[in-house]
């Protein structure tokens, strides 16, 4: 089809299926950029992103951030 044609087996737009895959990429490349700055470690993030874009580091710090809280709050339940 064509961009905007609705998929009647999914109900969804092609265009919004693209929107999705688009953030997904986009944070793909900002969690490499995090990972190539040594703010995290992913051993398969670089096998995922085809154009590696360094972000600005309030990108990079934010990344770092939302990473360490979900850690830290999945590791508070967990030991709950």
């Amino acid at each position: 089809g064509t961009p905007g044609d609705i998929d009647m087996s999914s109900g969804r737009s092609e265009g919004h299926d693209a929107a999705v895959m688009a953030t997904s990429d986009d944070a793909a490349v900002s969690k490499l950029s995090a990972v190539q700055l040594k703010y995290l470690e992913d051993p398969y993030i670089q096998h995922m992103v085809t154009r590696p874009t360094r972000r600005a580091p309030l990108i990079n710090r934010g990344y770092y951030s939302r990473v360490y809280h979900i850690k830290k709050a999945l590791h508070l339940f967990l030991d709950a």
